[in-house]
Formats: structure tokens, C-alpha cells, sequence
């Protein structure tokens, strides 16, 4: 029954909201009880619903139930147009129906709102607007750790491309852009099946309408179940057509008439056949031969019939046909398939064609390997648990002095006792199939007394069914015995090098001790006070013995070319300084000061090179000496030009070009050759011992490069060679002593020096140099007195014969560095009459300083002591200065690794630091070198990597360092170590 609504009621009001004239319907509406209402506010009869009074705009609405029992009344108030006294006129509508509707629809939306939050799948709405209007729980619950995003009023968009942001629907890396676009188009545009894959592998199948009024409601359903059904009856299904596809068996299936249902691509290829082409033909016109196809029908309707059959379950061999009625052998195998009603069949065929054909070479391979194995001239036998149990012929004749066969004989019935082990171990081996088989070679007792030598080899096999070694063996006995002369010779002819190798560096010792004499006290002499027939002669024995100098050390670098003990160096120097140090020094010998001599190196040269720079020199030197020595008058040149570019480097050519009396051809034919110096007489007239070529030669080849000659006689000569060489590193990164020769300062101090040498000559010449220079002089004869002096620890520096009776200069050194102290530190500078490189790694190993190899020249002998004293009193100056960061290869650092990672890093740096310099403060405190020589490895390497090189250097320095030495060593890390910590914390805080 439709309710019955009031007419609306209108009242008039003065300013104060007093009721004045209204009508009978807004008389009803607001008298109750008789009480009239004119006369009256019309808040006091609305009560608090009315509100504050008068109106703040142009309408004001009141709803109350005061009016009339169960209605609900609205007033609105408005002024009234045209009044002078601020007049108002109020509307009084039954709003009592509208009100019940909109009830009734409430209820009916908190009822959908409840079906849809008890949906089991995920519900959505959106407006016009493409904002979330509604949405249920289960919806918000699809998108896990995104659910923070779904809210009323959320723009769809923007949800979407945070999810996609976030990795929620992995499909869309990659290609985020594009998957976007396109989901805004489906959403935009519904009416088809969605489905996504989310992050938490879960599927789900999104369904859109368009309703009125512009808005989209989806259904969100979780179909992860149905998905994984799917995809496992796909997976089923692909690799079923994966296994008829791929069998190597050709697989037909055939009802129950003989009609083929399937033919796989084995089938296919096999017969020849397309699948497309024989599906529902039957399957004994197309594979059988004629004559078999009725016995196939017969088969088939008896099995049918009765049950019974001949081929189910089995393997047979038939004869099938191609589609281009070839025949071939193959093996057939059939199995029964579907119901008792509708049965069917599946064949599988396979061409034994090539099986037949193995068959048959194999037999005739069987045969030949017998023939083989009869006629072989090598012994040839199986051994199965350690006894023989086949042998061939020629087996059997190895053993030429046995009287029994071999078949049936233990192993080690053969085998000498000495060997036997390690035949057994093989034999073990190879049974375990360990490992690669080798030869090895043992002794047999080849009947009576004989013994021979076999060379034995085998591989395990099965022989019988039973796991068996096949064994070869060959005679080798007289290739043993020449083996054994061959090596008795080689080792006569080691010794023979070594006696010749010693028997030189003897003769050496021998020649330099007394050359040491003749060399330093003529020079003493030839700058004492001598009329000039005098100096004159001294002079000459001056040179003359200089001269022998060179041959024996010609000789000694033939000897060790010759002996292949000469090795390289491979150091950074300065080309021009070398170059124009040689034309100096060519300049000094007899005639060079009358010629041109000169150095010409390209421009495009690099200063410095990589390279043995003293095996260069030595080169340079006798190719100049050379040409001054055969060339009167006119040029020496000398010159230098890249001829090659490379990779790793470049190759040089060097020319030594002169206006001598050159070369006839007769003469460049042996000129590399050792002791010869040319045939021309004019050449052999100059003497010398023929080695100088030919130890260039050999350096040369040594270094890898080539030397050869162009000449004419009378027409001068030009020799000229090739290195590989390369190219230093930029000079920040060499030290600058490579760079060039630094001349120490001289020790500006009178020194007490010690003279070990037991040579009274030498003593002589030593005493001599030494006073000249201003030094005071003590002379020991022996090792033992250089110990007693040198305990008393008042000497600058020792200089220490290596060979001295008694006690030699090594023993001597070990027994003065044990001393600690002052007197353990002296500086020891090694002089010895051995001039072989190994002499120097002796010397420096027993703890000498430094090395001069005899016979002493005074310019040597001084800067040796200045540059070993000078070493020894000043720390080696390290750049930069003390606590100066390499700012250039921290900032390389930062940008290898990262910001953030390089901050971690410097952190880490300072804490390992911090704990080895504290480990060095207790090692120095304890003593433990060994603690403080491995706490010193780590800072060196920790300071290295980060921009801090002189704390570097001076860890490096207390590593290397000797017991002795150590301690002084390490003052220099504990300084500059904390210094260098504290200039990269300060760096990094920066945040440089």
C-alpha cells in the first residue's frame, strides 16, 4: 500500500524566526496538542534540529520527527524576496516516504556489500573517473606484498604501474612500458578473458564489464589449480608425441582391422611413407612384402577370434617393404592395447640392416684380428688372475730359452723379484680401470740364466666373461744397453763441463788475484812522482794489463754462453744516456780521440726501454771498439731507429757504421766465429782473442734478435743488429735511480776501514787506494781476524776477501752479522777474484752488503764506499712526503669499485691497518721478528692498494730485512705507518 504523502506547508517568518501567517497544511505540520503556532520561533517548535538562527545562506533545511507521529518533515528556509524588515519564508515538506526508500536502499547495499566480501574470488569497481569505488577483501588479498596500494579512490593506472615497479606480475620485465600500455587498453576497452601470472606463482583469469554511468566492475578468479592441471596434461601429451617423434624405433599403431591410427617420423623415413598418407589404409598392403601379407590377416582374425597368438610379447625378425618395394631384414615387436571391444595394436619395427652387416664385418674382422694375433711380431698374450691364458707365436719366441709353453704360467713366474711389485700395482691398476694406461718397462726371465728387458703395456678386457689384462710386449734389451752407454757418456760429458766450467772460474781467481797487484799498484805508481820514460812505462803495464782484463772476461762470457748459464736482465733504462755513454767511452781508446765519433738516435725513440741494458752495453761497446780499432781515420757512427711496431713493444735496429779498412768477403764468413778475427793480415795484425764477435752473437740470439755485417774490403764496414725491446712505463712510475746513473755523494768524514785479504799484494794496493782517499786502514790476513777486529765494532766499513785460508770471507760475514749491534751492521763490501753472477748471489746470501769483483780499480773502489755508506746512513728518500696520500690512485680505486663500496673499504683498510701496526708494537716490544716480519707483509700491502707508498715502502723495507737488521728497519714504519692511517681517514672524511 503506497503511503499517503501531505501537501508541503508554507509559513512566513519575521527576522527573529517568528512564526507569522501560515497556511492550514503548515498548520498541521507544526501545531500539536491545540497549542497554535503563530506567535511562535520556529526553532522553539523544531527543537535542537533547527540549528543556530537566522540562516547563513540562502536556504536552510531542518528534518525532524516533532511535527506529526511517524513522519519525517523537511524545513527550508529562505528570505523573503522584497522585504524591507529582513522577512523569511520557511517550506515544510513530508519527506516521510523518500526517507523509508532511502532506508530501504541502504539495507539492500550493506546486503550486496556482504554477498560480495563472501565472494570466493576477487571483486572490483570502478568509476567514471577510472577510480576504486568499491572492492572486496579478496580482491586487495591477489596482490600480496602490492595490497597497500588497493584503495577507495586509487586511480588504476597508477596502481598498475607501481605493481609493475614492484615485480608483481613477471611477465612485464623488460618491457614494462609496453605491458602497461597494453593493459590499460584491455582495461579501457573490456570484454575479453585476461590472464596474469604474479610474482607469488599464482594465475589468475580477470573478467570486465562496462556498466552504466562509465564504470568497470572486474571479477578477479584464482585459477592456479586449473593452470597447473593444464599444463601437466599439455606437458603429458607433448612429451608423448615427443616420444613417438623422437624413437629411434619406427612406432606404428593399427586397430583392430590392421589399419594404421599412428606412423611416427622414424616410420616415416624408414618407409617412406608421409603420415598424412597412410593414417586409415591398412597397414600389411604398405609395409609387408606380398607374400606375407594373408598369414598377417589370418593371425590377426585368429587373435580376434580365440585370443590366441604367435608374436605378442615377443621379438621377432621379419622381412618389411619401402614404398619403393625394397626389402630389408628388422626386428618386430607387438604389443595388445585398448578394451576387449575395441582393441588395437602398437608395432615396433627396427631395420637390422646395418646390425646384419656389423655382424658380418665383425666376423670377418674376428678372423683378421686372428690373423693378426698369430702372425704378430710382437708378443701378445692375455693374463687373467696374474696366469697367462693365451699367448701368440710370438709370445712364445721371446722366451727363446724356455722349455715349457706360456700358457698356464703365473706372472711372477717370469718377472725378476725386483720388478714384480711394480707389475703387480699395474696390474691392479688397469683391473681397476684407474687412470690412464701406460708403457712401463720391467725384466724377464726368459729361461735358464737370461734375463732380458720387455717393454710391457696393457688394457683390461673381458675375456670369457671374466675381467683379463691384453698385454704386448717387446724386447728392448739392446736399446736398454745403449740407453745406458749413451747416458754414462752424458753424464762423463757433465763432468767434463763442470771440470771445465770450475777449471775457468779457477784460472780466473788465479789470473785476477796477481792482475789485481799489476792493475792497482801501477796505477798507484803512474800517479806517483816518475820522470816521463818512467810514466811512460807504467802506463804501457797499465794497458797492456787492462787488455788481459778484457780477454779474461771475454772468455768467461764465452764460457758461460757456451755452458748456457748466462741469464738476462730485464730492467728499465735510459737509451740516449747508454748511447751517448759508449761513443764517451769509445772516444778514450787508442786513435778514438782522432776520429768523429758520434750518436744519431731517431727521434721517434722512446728515452726509456725495457731491457738487459749492461748485455747492451757490452754489445754497443765491442762493435765500437771494433771500428775504432780498424778504422786510421774519418767516422765512427753509431745509431738507433724503431724498424717495427708492436703490441708488447718495438724492435730496434742498431748500426755501428764506419770509414775503416772493412771486411772482404773470405773474412765475413767466419767473423762470428769464436778465436777468429778475419783472414785479411791487416785484420789479424791487431790482435785480440777472435771472442768479442762472437759473444755479441750469442747475446744477441740470446736476447732474440739478429747481428749480421755489410762490408767491402777498403770500403769500411757497417754492423748492425735487432732487439725486441719495450717501451718503460711512464717515468712517475720508475724510479729515478733507473732513470739515470745518480752519482752518491762522497762520504765528507774520515773513515776506519777494515781489509780482510790474505794476498799481501793486494793488501798493498788496498792499504794504498784506501790512504790515498784519506780513510784510515786496518788489514786482517784471514776471516778469523777480520771476526776479532770487527767485534770491537769502531769500523765505517769491511772489505772482504771471499777466498782466505782459515776462515773464508762468507763464514767471516755470517759469524760478524750474528755479533747484533753496531758491530753486526757494518756495511761488507765482497771483494773476490770470482767474477761468476753466482759468486755475487753467494756473497749477498751470507749477508755482505755489497759486491767488487777484482782486479780494484780506485774510481770503482770509492764509489762503492760512497754509495754503500751513503745508502746505509740516509733511509731511501720516499715520495710523496711523509703522510701524502696518492690521491690519483685512491680516486681510481673509488671509481673501480664504487661510492659505497669504497667507503667500506677504507673502513675495512683502517681497521686491518690499526691491528697490524698494533702487532708490530708488540713484536718490537717481544722481540719476535717473525711476528714483525709478517705484520710488515701486511701493511705493505694494505698501504700499496691504498694511495699510501712511502708507508709502503718502509713496510716493505722492515720485511725484507735481515734479524740483524729489522729493528732499525721498522723506526721508519711505526713513524710514517700511524702518519699515512691518519692522512686517509682525514681524506675520507672529507668525502674527497
Amino acid at each position: 500500500m503506497t503511503q499517503q504523502v501531505s501537501p508541503p506547508g508554507l509559513v512566513r517568518l519575521d527576522s527573529g524566526g517568528t512564526v507569522r501567517f501560515p497556511d492550514e497544511a503548515a498548520r498541521r505540520f507544526l501545531e500539536r496538542d491545540g497549542v497554535p503556532c503563530e506567535g511562535r520561533k520556529l526553532a522553539d517548535i523544531i527543537g535542537p534540529a533547527a540549528g543556530a538562527w537566522p540562516p547563513d545562506g540562502r536556504q536552510k533545511a531542518a528534518v525532524g520527527d516533532w511535527a506529526v507521529a511517524d513522519l519525517s518533515i523537511e524545513v527550508r528556509v529562505w528570505p523573503l524576496p522584497g522585504s524591507s524588515n529582513g522577512e523569511f519564508v520557511a517550506v515544510l515538506t513530508d519527506v516521510t516516504a523518500a526517507r523509508a526508500s532511502i532506508a530501504s536502499l541502504e539495507l539492500t547495499e550493506t546486503e550486496l556489500r556482504a554477498a560480495i566480501e563472501a565472494l570466493p574470488d576477487g571483486f572490483v569497481m570502478f568509476d567514471a573517473d577510472d577510480r576504486i569505488a568499491f572492492y572486496n577483501a579478496t580482491y586487495r588479498d591477489f596482490y600480496g606484498e602490492c595490497a597497500d596500494l588497493i584503495a577507495v579512490g586509487a586511480s588504476y593506472e597508477r596502481c598498475l604501474r607501481e605493481t609493475v615497479r614492484r615485480g608483481q606480475f613477471p611477465e612485464a620485465r623488460g618491457r614494462e612500458e609496453a605491458w602497461i600500455a597494453d593493459r590499460l587498453r584491455q582495461h579501457r576497452d573490456p570484454g575479453g578473458t585476461i590472464e596474469r601470472y604474479t610474482s607469488d606463482g599464482r594465475w589468475i583469469r580477470i573478467l570486465k564489464r562496462r556498466v552504466p554511468g562509465g564504470g568497470i566492475v572486474g571479477l578477479h578468479v584464482d585459477i592456479t589449480d586449473n593452470k597447473e592441471r593444464e599444463l601437466a596434461l599439455l606437458h603429458s601429451q607433448e612429451r608423448l608425441e615427443k616420444l613417438m617423434s623422437n624413437a629411434i624405433d619406427c612406432v606404428i599403431g593399427i586397430d583392430s582391422l590392421g589399419r594404421i591410427l599412428e606412423f611416427n617420423a622414424a616410420a616415416e623415413e624408414t618407409f617412406g611413407y608421409l603420415r598424412e598418407n597412410v593414417v586409415g589404409r591398412e597397414m600389411s598392403n604398405l609395409i609387408m612384402p606380398e607374400e606375407y601379407r594373408e598369414a598377417h590377416r589370418n593371425g590377426l582374425r585368429r587373435y580376434l577370434s580365440t585370443g590366441e597368438t604367435t608374436i605378442l610379447g615377443r621379438r621377432i625378425e621379419i622381412t618389411a617393404q619401402r614404398s619403393d618395394g625394397s626389402v630389408f631384414p628388422c626386428e618386430l615387436s607387438v604389443v595388445a592395447i585398448g578394451s576387449s571391444d575395441q582393441p588395437g595394436f602398437v608395432a615396433h619395427l627396427r631395420d637390422i640392416a646395418d646390425r646384419r652387416l656389423s655382424e658380418k664385418k665383425l666376423r670377418q674382422s674376428e678372423q683378421s684380428y686372428r690373423q693378426l694375433f698369430e702372425n704378430s711380431s710382437e708378443g701378445i698374450f692375455v693374463i687373467q688372475n696374474e696366469r697367462i691364458v693365451l699367448a701368440n707365436p710370438a709370445a712364445e719366441s721371446l722366451m727363446r730359452d724356455r722349455q715349457r709353453p706360456l700358457v698356464g704360467t703365473t706372472v711372477q713366474d717370469l718377472v725378476m723379484a725386483e720388478d714384480w711389485r711394480e707389475l703387480r700395482e699395474y696390474y691392479d691398476r688397469e683391473m681397476r680401470a684407474e687412470g690412464m694406461s701406460r708403457n712401463m718397462e720391467l725384466r724377464i726371465r726368459s729361461g735358464g740364466e737370461s734375463v732380458r728387458w720387455f717393454a710391457f703395456s696393457g688394457v683390461s678386457i673381458e675375456w670369457e666373461g671374466r675381467p683379463a689384462l691384453l698385454s704386448f710386449a717387446t724386447d728392448v734389451t739392446d736399446r736398454r744397453q745403449k740407453e745406458q752407454d749413451l747416458l754414462k757418456a752424458k753424464e762423463a760429458a757433465e763432468i767434463a763441463d763442470r771440470a771445465k766450467s770450475d777449471f775457468i772460474a779457477k784460472i780466473s781467481h788465479e789470473i785476477r788475484t796477481p792482475m789485481n797487484a799489476v792493475i792497482g799498484l801501477s796505477s798507484i805508481l803512474a800517479d806517483s812522482v816518475l820522470d816521463p820514460t818512467q810514466k811512460h812505462y807504467v802506463r804501457i803495464i797499465e794497458e797492456s794489463a787492462g787488455n788481459l782484463l778484457t780477454i779474461i772476461n771475454e772468455i768467461l762470457d764465452f764460457s758461460r754462453l757456451a755452458a748456457g748459464r748466462l741469464g738476462l736482465e730485464k730492467s728499465p733504462f735510459n737509451l740516449r744516456e747508454l748511447a751517448e755513454s759508449a761513443v764517451d767511452l769509445a772516444r778514450r781508446l787508442p786513435g778514438g780521440a782522432n776520429l768523429g765519433l758520434s750518436a744519431k738516435l731517431a727521434a721517434d725513440l722512446p728515452d726509456v726501454l725495457v731491457g738487459d741494458a749492461g748485455r747492451l752495453n757490452q754489445i754497443i761497446l765491442n762493435l765500437l771498439g771494433n771500428a775504432v780499432k780498424f778504422t786510421a781515420h774519418g767516422t765512427v757512427t753509431l745509431s738507433a731507429e724503431i724498424v717495427e711496431r708492436r703490441i708488447d713493444g718495438i724492435r730496434v735496429r742498431f748500426e755501428v757504421r764506419d770509414t775503416g779498412v772493412g771486411i772482404s768477403p773470405a773474412a765475413r764468413i767466419i767473423l762470428f766465429k769464436p778465436f777468429e778475427q778475419g783472414a785479411d793480415e791487416k785484420v789479424s795484425r791487431k790482435g785480440g782473442t777472435g771472442l768479442g764477435l762472437a759473444i755479441c752473437r750469442q747475446l744477441v740470439e740470446l736476447m732474440g734478435g739478429q747481428i749480421d755485417v755489410e762490408s767491402e774490403s777498403g770500403g769500411g764496414a757497417r754492423f748492425w743488429f735487432e732487439l725486441d725491446l719495450e717501451p718503460a712505463p711512464a717515468q712517475g712510475s720508475v724510479a729515478p735511480a733507473i732513470l739515470a746513473t745518480a752519482v752518491a755523494a762522497p762520504v765528507a768524514r774520515r773513515l776506519r776501514v777494515l781489509v780482510a785479504e790474505d794476498t799481501p799484494a793486494n793488501q798493498i794496493v788496498a792499504r794504498a787506494m784506501l790512504e790515498k782517499m784519506g780513510y784510515e786502514v786496518e788489514v786482517a790476513s784471514d776471516g778469523g781476524e777480520a771476526l776479532v777486529a770487527a767485534k770491537a765494532g769502531s769500523f765505517d766499513v769491511i772489505l772482504m776477501d771471499v777466498q782466505m785460508p782459515i776462515m773464508d770471507g762468507h763464514e767471516a760475514t755470517r759469524r760478524i752479522r750474528a755479533l747484533g749491534g753496531a758491530a753486526g751492521r757494518v756495511p761488507i763490501i765482497a771483494l773476490t777474484a770470482f767474477a761468476q753472477e753466482t759468486d755475487r748471489e753467494m756473497a749477498l746470501a751470507a749477508g755482505m752488503t755489497d759486491y767488487l769483483s777484482k782486479p780494484i780499480r780506485a774510481a770503482n773502489l770509492a764509489a762503492m764506499i760512497d754509495k754503500t755508506l751513503t745508502r746505509q746512513a740516509t733511509p731511501a728518500p720516499l715520495t710523496p712526503a711523509a703522510g701524502q696520500l696518492d690521491i690519483e690512485a685512491l680516486v681510481e680505486l673509488r671509481e673501480a669499485v664504487g661510492a659505497v663500496s669504497f667507503v667500506q673499504l677504507v673502513f675495512k683498510c683502517q681497521q686491518d691497518a690499526a691491528a697490524s701496526l698494533a702487532e708490530v708494537e708488540n713484536a718490537v716490544t717481544t722481540g719476535d721478528v717473525v711476528r714483525l716480519r709478517k705484520a710488515a707483509h701486511r701493511l705493505s700491502g694494505l698501504f700499496g692498494q691504498f694511495g699510501a707508498p712511502q708507508a709502503a715502502v718502509a713496510a716493505g723495507a722492515a720485511e725484507s730485512a735481515d734479524d740483524a737488521d729489522i729493528m732499525h728497519r721498522v723506526a721508519d714504519l711505526r713513524r710514517l705507518g700511524p702518519a699515512a692511517m691518519e692522512a686517509l681517514k682525514s681524506w675520507s672524511d672529507a668525502g674527497a
